[in-house]
């Protein structure tokens, strides 16, 4: 079996060139594997040259392998055939959003929804330096996690705007303040059905503790379960009603 150092990628765009670079820095064994035709991204194959990974283009073999540790990146869904064939032979499957969180040294606050987790990430960022504190943004939203979890230290706050295809396969992951904004059916060519999808928004919360928080819309239904399932300390908002722990529009 390949050691814990040896790595491969599925995707080539943003999140998958940044988490090869991050690993590569430590000095594993990193190869990118990309269903697509290298000319769909001509900016790839410098940039992997330069870091000395080894990579394909235009489809994955058995080289993908051959590595202890798959990396999804967000775009790929692991019902696909190199996947299966991986879990099959007990390759680790995890993804840039777990490698990044296990390397970063800053409190992480992160936030996902099926509307609105742009805007709110960018706000909290906003509000956060404004602060003076040393903030930094990425995820679904600007830099790809990977890019900025070594830089961020302990007296800084990362703040992620993730997807749920971000949230699926990670296994430590664990955001001190977890924020689910709302959850509405999407992205149903990707999951069976919509409980599967509220499965994979409601994993934010999957490794919280006590000592963590979580942030929920009260007001939306479909997230009427999420505070008995997690430890985490609860805080709802809402637009309709009082809240005896949380925030809520009066008059």
């Amino acid at each position: 079996m390949p050691t814990e150092t040896t790595y491969s990628i599925l995707g080539a765009a943003r999140s998958g060139l940044a988490v090869a670079a991050l690993l590569r820095r430590e000095g594993a064994r990193v190869f990118v594997s990309d269903s697509k035709p290298a000319d769909a991204n001509p900016t790839a194959i410098p940039r992997l040259r330069a870091m000395g990974a080894d990579y394909e283009f235009g489809g994955h073999t058995n080289t993908v392998l051959q590595s202890a540790v798959l990396i999804l990146s967000p775009g790929v869904p692991d019902t696909i055939p190199i996947v299966s064939q991986a879990a099959e032979r007990g390759i680790r499957i995890t993804n840039e959003i777990e490698i990044a969180a296990s390397r970063c040294r800053a409190p992480i606050i992160a936030i996902t929804g099926t509307n609105g987790k742009t805007t709110t990430t960018e706000l909290t960022g906003f509000i956060l330096r404004n602060s003076g504190l040393n903030t930094f943004v990425a995820g679904n939203v600007g830099l790809a996690f990977s890019e900025i979890a070594l830089q961020a230290d302990e007296q800084s706050v990362v703040v992620l705007e993730l997807s749920s295809f971000q949230l699926e396969h990670i296994q430590t992951f664990r955001p001190r303040v977890a924020m689910i904004l709302n959850v509405t059916p999407d992205h149903l060519d990707r999951y069976p059905n919509f409980e599967a999808y509220v499965r994979a928004k409601f994993r934010i919360t999957t490794n919280q503790t006590p000592a963590d928080t979580l942030i929920y819309n009260a007001d939306d239904h479909n997230l009427s379960s999420l505070p008995a399932s997690s430890v985490a300390r609860a805080i709802g908002f809402s637009l309709t009603q009082a809240l005896p722990d949380g925030a809520f529009v009066r008059n």
